[in-house]
């Protein structure tokens, strides 16, 4: 693992060979709970590596990999600070918006990415949590497939706390307690129907309170297959506590 944050900057090599990068992209980004005893930091996208704020790192990593993209924040927590920093901050020319969850205290993401897929009128989407730190390769690895989620070897440095088991390349299921591979909070899919699939799900009230794992593991019940592809590139970091921040900073 590299000691500061300029590995996520880094671009991948060839891009103009990668048949998304002309695609036009929709990038959900989950930034509508605060960290773990982190409320006094404000939202984790806003929190700063080394200098520069998580929101940026992720950016840099979308624009090396994506040509024609608009990113959807899903904010909650203090989201006026988010709207604040993206028009005040950030260059005209990145098309970002923000959809807010005002109900974020009493829902979770599968909520969230509702409201977010009811604003997106694409059929190539990646998703993502807002608190991960993440490379380019990362983003060009998941996207190779038209149903995917991204995994990588379980490590206490990442603090990716949900497990994925597979068969091959396809995917059985997301969880807790799985030892040997973490799944890396990043997924792809291609294509309408799985689209419809996961929105469907998310939209029965019983997932208001779920998380995105477990919509994941709804669709594989109804014999969707997600492809499981490995992170190839540096590992993808989590930064929901303290302890990873002070970590990442001191490195």
């Amino acid at each position: 693992m590299a000691n500061n944050s300029t590995k996520f900057l880094t671009s991948v090599k060839g891009r103009a060979k990668n048949k998304d990068s002309s695609e036009f992209v929709s990038i959900i980004l989950l930034c509508e709970k605060p960290g773990r005893r982190m409320k006094s930091y404000g939202p984790t996208c806003l929190v700063e590596i080394k200098g520069k704020k998580i929101i940026d790192l992720q950016i840099a990593a979308i624009k090396s990999i994506f040509k024609n993209f608009e990113i959807v924040i899903a904010a909650g927590f203090e989201s006026e600070k988010i709207v604040k920093y993206i028009r005040k901050e950030l260059p005209r020319n990145i098309n970002i918006r923000v959809v807010e969850n005002q109900v974020y205290h009493h829902s979770n993401c599968c909520e969230s990415i509702r409201l977010c897929l009811n604003n997106v009128c694409n059929d190539r989407i990646l998703i993502a949590s807002g608190d991960l730190l993440f490379h380019p390769t990362a983003v060009a690895s998941v996207i190779r497939s038209r149903a995917s989620v991204l995994y990588q070897n379980k490590t206490d440095l990442s603090n990716l706390e949900v497990g994925a088991i597979f068969s091959e390349k396809s995917l059985i299921g997301l969880n807790y307690g799985i030892e040997g591979n973490s799944w890396a909070e990043m997924c792809f899919f291609r294509g309408r129907e799985n689209i419809e699939c996961l929105r469907n799900i998310i939209s029965s009230v019983d997932y208001k309170n779920r998380l995105f794992f477990e919509a994941l593991n709804s669709m594989i019940d109804r014999n969707k297959n997600i492809d499981a592809v490995y992170n190839k590139g540096p590992e993808s970091v989590k930064i929901n506590n303290i302890k990873t921040l002070k970590r990442m900073n001191s490195k």
